[in-house]
């Protein structure tokens, strides 16, 4: 009998940028499943607005068009106010800061949710003490439920 616990992700921006520039790939359908909950800082909103003109030539897609597939990649994400984790902001930053200080507010969001470790393709997540997912284990871990 199949389990009905759902993964509870923070999202890393880098995982959106993927899925935004292979329109063919693995990590869309993660993105649209149900069975995953998948939470983002607010940050990354205005993170990708800053790089619209970048992504408008990887993915050779309008902005209209970058815009309406982020929504779409987003439409069952659960965006997450700073408010909400910036009580775990500084711990983050000290845990990040001979890491990737930007990473800081991922961290910051997974220490203050109940969560199941991070969906990134950045490897230094992994000396965060956070539990990283790649695409490889989601796709396993998909499989089974």
């Amino acid at each position: 009998m199949k389990s009905t616990t759902k993964l509870r992700l923070v999202l890393d921006t880098n995982i959106i940028i993927s899925a935004l520039i292979n329109k063919k790939s693995t990590i869309r359908d993660i993105l649209l499943t149900d069975k995953i909950t998948f939470y983002l800082p607010e940050l990354v909103l205005a993170e990708l607005l800053k790089h619209k003109e970048l992504l408008c030539r990887k993915t050779g897609l309008s902005q209209k068009e970058v815009f309406f597939t982020i929504f779409y990649l987003l439409s069952k994400v659960e965006i997450v106010k700073k408010e909400a984790f910036s009580k775990n902001l500084k711990k983050a930053k000290t845990i990040m800061e001979n890491i990737d200080f930007k990473d800081s507010e991922f961290v910051a969001l997974a220490l203050s949710i109940e969560n199941d470790g991070v969906f990134s393709n950045d490897r230094h997540f992994d000396d965060s003490g956070i539990k990283r997912w790649t695409v490889e284990e989601l796709v396993s871990w998909l499989e089974l439920k």
